[in-house]
């Protein structure tokens, strides 16, 4: 019996591109992406009986992680479709057809896709290797035993590159 995944997901072309740092600009701005850039970013792809070992029942979860991995500053929403198939839009870009996902709303297995409410584009907070020990002793003290456990399993399965804070 096939699982029903559950993916958050975010329009390329709504993703900033960061810049390498120089001798002259250690931090640069990020650069806006490419005119003609399409397609999608998934940010989780989860089975969701997993997921909502750490989600619970509702997109609440969801939609904290959404706006702080890409959008930290600002208050975001999620969309889900509510025609077709989630395998017609798996590779197809969100139109007007979509709705907008409020809050406690029930967790499904569908995609869900992060826009700001300004439309302007966002970068991603963090995508690399490295570790805080700052900030993991701060995460040790302050998150839910779920994001804890949430945390320790990226670590176990991702040695080498994910979304680190």
């Amino acid at each position: 019996m096939p699982v029903a995944n559950v993916y958050l997901r975010v329009n390329r072309r709504l993703l900033l591109l960061p810049n390498l740092p120089t001798a002259n600009q250690p931090n640069p701005q990020p650069s806006q992406p490419p005119p003609g850039t399409t397609g999608n970013l998934n940010i989780i792809t989860a089975e969701l009986p997993d997921l909502q070992k750490f989600a619970g029942n509702t997109v609440d979860w969801l939609l904290r992680v959404a706006r702080f991995l890409l959008d930290p500053r600002g208050v975001g929403v999620l969309h889900t479709f509510q025609t077709g198939s989630l395998q017609y839009w798996l590779d197809q870009e969100m139109d007007h057809s979509w709705r907008q996902v409020g809050p406690g709303d029930i967790l499904l297995p569908t995609i869900y896709e992060y826009r700001r409410l300004d439309g302007q584009a966002m970068e991603l907070t963090r995508v690399c290797d490295y570790h805080d020990k700052a900030k993991s002793e701060y995460l040790r003290s302050d998150t839910t035993r779920q994001e804890k456990e949430f945390r320790k399993a990226l670590f176990d399965r991702d040695l080498q590159c994910i979304v680190a804070t």
